[in-house]
Parts: structure tokens; C-alpha cells; sequence
């Protein structure tokens, strides 16, 4: 039996050990769908926001499913990365602003206006509005940014708070150029100063999408409800522009153990850090723990806490600021929003719970020509990229590194390669080779006892 056995356990101990230097050749159809990736200028490096649908699609947690191809199916190295807007170096300034009066019976989004500026672009004066008399309201503010042109993404303004009962209101914020063409940067920024239950809530803050503008107008969207702004400070970019913040609703997966817990479920991978929560409920002030993890197997980890509300006055509803966090490497799915026990009671019903992430920068090098490029993704079992390269795609952090500046590439639509089947671990991908190993291992630590165990008999 010996003289049977021990040829067998080495054969398998040769079976189970890779070949030395041995290479995977990696094809587009080994992926389930793929994104061509247009770019205009030629280059070394590229780089573009990862869409939406990659985050949704892969099956690992570090996104180590995807790889990037040259119009000859090679893979090209790349890397991936972080870009979280709240990381960008940023500083406040104070900008000069003027009141427009106007009569509340015309439209207050088109005032006829006779703008006077200086050769720089600043604005000088700002004559009232038609038909404003003595005592018309303010229904607009004209902002001059044309100081500084580095990007805008929020503004903070302060204002006399003359009413005991407090103020609510909403304010839509544009941009120009030439004070002629405008466009929205936001269409309904509320603010508040609200007092309920001994409590002081205040909302000054308006945050959009970062934004160079010389001019700024800010409309009142219910003239009849306003405060007297004192203030108006902009929050600019001091480094590069992030990608826009893109925002995904969990589907909610019901309760958890204890009363107060709500559990819910994210449909990708993403690297979230900003929630928004809205209680069911009007007039409602709680303290929450929002919390994450990979999948039902592991422990909760607290991702942020704060108190959230959901008031109205004189008709106007006003809700908590957004929490946010330093995002999450792991990519988590399961999400639970935990009430503190005196206000586990509060909702009745799940809360709405919006999970916002900047997506990551896909960085690679244009290896075997100009393109065309395919950014395929989604295959299980696939181990991870080669980031071997990664220095290189630093270069350009690195000073007068101008050559190495990753030129800006454009996502197209997204279409089947492998298809839905590569989303599933095939048969082959499963570690045999370990297993075998291990087999043999077992096998041989078997047979040396048996040896051991006869030789002592005898």
C-alpha cells in the first residue's frame, strides 16, 4: 500500500504548485460589460471620473475586477485614485454684495437692471428695480466674485435676526459671466434660524457643485419672507477640482434587533462619505449613529453621528445639514441608522437615507498608442491589478513633472462583453491548486506517521 500511496502524494504535491513566473493573459471577454474611453489630445497618462455603473457591477470589494485595454486587447497598467471633495485645501472670503429693490407684484427673477462696472469688471452701483418706492422689498442679491477666479462651492451668509420666532427661507443661486446669461448653480438652498423645544437650529451654509462665476444672484424664491443679508462669504478652491458629488438611494432591508435601529442596503461598491437623512415625521429633532459594514457576517462599525431634524414654520419645512465622513476603503453595503434611546421612538417609519461619494479618479497609462481605450469590469474571481506602476502614475505630484500631467479622458455608453456569467466565480476559479497542497500535505503527514507508527512495532 505504501509502495501505491507515496508516488500518488507526490504526484499531487507537483500538480498543486504553480509553475515558476507563470502569467494569466487577460482578454476583454474575461469581463462581463466594458466602457470605451474616448480621449482627444495625445498623451502618456489619462485619467477620468469611474462611472456609476462600474461601482455597481464589480464583484470585489476593492474594485480589483476591472482593467483597462489598448486597441490591440493588451492590458495597460492604472491605478485608482481617491478624490474626496472634502479633502480639497479650500478658504474663506468676504465678497461685496448689493441689495435690489423691487415692487413683490412683478417677477422677481428678471429685474430690468442698469448694472454700472469699472474696467476691471467690479461692480460699481446697482440701481433699484421697477416700480420700487419707498419700502420695497429686497428680492434679490448681485454678488461680485470678480476678485478672485478660482472655483466656488459654497457660500455662507449671515443676516439680522430681528424675529424672536426665528426665519425660514429659500434662495436660488446663479452664476454669469456678463451679468446677462445666467445659469442655476442651485435651485432651492433653504436657510434657517429656527428655535424648537429650547433648541437653536441654524442653516447658513449653501454648498453646489464647484463653480468659476465673476458674478453671483441670489433670488428670493418667496419675496415675502426674507431677512436683511449682512454677510456673504465664499468658500474657494484652493487646489483641483474634484469630480461632482453623485448621490445613490439604498433600498431599505427593514429593522434591526433593538427598537430605533433601521437597517438598509447599497446596490454598489462605492466609497461613500456624505449621508442625508429626512425623518418621516414634521417637527422632529433626533440624535443618530449612522453605521456601515461590508456584508451580514461582520460587525457594525459607527461611520458618523448627529443630530438630524425635520421642522417647519410658517409653512416652510427645513431639514439637517448632511453628515459627513472619511470614506471607506472596503466599499460597504449594509448601512443601519441607529436612534439614541430616547429618541428610538421618534420614526415609525424607516427615514429616507441618500448616500452621496465622490467617485475616484481612473488613471492609466496609453501604452500601444493613442486607443481607442476600453475600461472593462465585473469578473469574479478575478485577483487584483498590478499596481507595481503606481509611482509612475504619481509623476505628478512631482515638481515641473509637466510631461507626466494625466490628459482628461471621456466615458462612453457601457456594453456586454463576457456577460452576466462572468459575474459569477466559474468552476476553474476556485483554488484547487491550494486545496490540492493542502491534500498532499495531509497525505504525506498521514503516511510519515504510518511509517513511524510500523517501525515502532516492529
Amino acid at each position: 500500500m505504501l509502495r501505491l500511496v507515496a508516488p500518488v502524494a507526490l504526484m499531487l504535491m507537483f500538480v498543486s504548485v504553480p509553475a515558476a513566473g507563470e502569467q494569466v493573459l487577460l482578454h476583454p471577454s474575461d469581463f462581463a460589460y466594458g466602457i470605451p474611453i474616448q480621449t482627444t489630445t495625445p498623451g502618456p497618462l489619462f485619467e477620468m471620473p469611474l462611472p456609476r455603473v462600474v461601482y455597481d457591477t464589480v464583484t470585489r470589494a476593492d474594485l480589483g475586477d476591472l482593467r483597462v485595454f489598448n486597441a490591440r486587447g493588451e492590458d495597460v497598467p492604472y491605478a485608482l485614485w481617491a478624490s474626496a471633495a472634502r479633502n480639497v485645501p479650500a478658504e474663506w472670503t468676504r465678497l461685496p454684495f448689493f441689495p435690489v429693490h423691487a415692487s413683490n407684484k412683478r417677477n422677481p427673477d428678471e429685474p430690468a437692471l442698469r448694472i454700472q462696472t469699472n474696467k476691471a469688471g467690479s461692480i460699481v452701483s446697482v440701481p433699484a428695480g421697477p416700480g420700487a418706492g419707498r419700502g420695497a422689498p429686497v428680492v434679490l442679491y448681485l454678488v461680485d466674485a470678480s476678485a478672485d477666479g478660482r472655483p466656488i462651492r459654497a457660500l455662507e451668509l449671515n443676516w439680522k435676526d430681528l424675529s424672536a420666532a426665528g426665519f425660514s427661507g429659500d434662495l436660488r443661486v446663479e452664476a454669469s459671466d456678463d451679468l446677462k446669461q445666467w445659469r442655476v448653480l442651485t435651485g432651492d438652498a433653504p436657510l434657517a434660524r429656527l428655535r424648537h423645544e429650547g433648541r437653536l437650529f441654524e442653516r447658513r451654509r449653501i454648498e453646489f457643485a464647484p463653480a468659476r462665476a465673476k458674478y453671483l444672484r441670489l433670488v428670493w424664491l418667496a419675496p415675502e419672507r426674507v431677512v436683511t443679508l449682512s454677510e456673504i462669504k465664499a468658500e474657494r478652491l484652493t487646489g483641483p477640482v474634484p469630480p461632482p458629488r453623485e448621490w445613490a438611494t439604498p433600498v431599505p432591508a427593514g429593522r434591526g434587533e433593538h427598537p430605533g435601529e433601521y437597517l438598509y442596503r447599497l446596490s454598489g461598491r462605492m466609497p461613500i462619505n456624505t449621508a442625508r437623512i429626512r425623518l418621516p415625521q414634521v417637527n422632529t429633532v433626533a440624535t443618530v449613529d449612522l453605521l456601515s459594514r461590508a456584508d451580514q457576517t461582520d460587525a457594525w462599525r459607527v461611520r458618523a453621528s448627529g443630530l438630524v431634524y425635520h421642522l417647519s414654520v410658517n409653512g416652510n419645512e427645513v431639514t439637517g445639514d448632511d453628515l459627513s465622513f472619511d470614506p471607506d476603503a472596503d466599499g460597504d453595503r449594509e448601512w443601519q441608522l441607529r436612534f439614541s434611546p430616547r429618541d428610538a421612538g421618534l420614526a415609525p417609519e424607516a427615514p429616507a437615507l441618500e448616500l452621496g461619494w465622490v467617485p475616484q479618479q481612473l488613471v492609466f497609462v496609453a501604452r500601444g498608442g493613442d486607443g481607442p481605450f476600453l475600461l472593462a469590469y465585473g469578473s469574479a474571481g478575478m485577483p487584483p491589478g498590478d499596481f507595481s506602476n503606481e509611482p509612475l502614475l504619481q509623476a505628478p505630484a512631482v515638481k515641473d513633472a509637466r510631461e507626466f500631467v494625466p490628459q482628461p479622458a471621456t466615458p462612453g455608453a457601457a456594453a456586454a462583453l463576457g456577460g452576466n456569467e462572468r459575474l459569477q466565480v466559474p468552476f476553474m476559479a476556485y483554488p484547487w491548486r491550494k486545496w490540492l497542497l493542502w491534500l498532499a500535505i495531509a497525505l504525506g503527514v498521514f503516511l510519515l506517521g504510518l511509517i513511524v507508527s510500523r517501525r515502532a512495532r516492529s
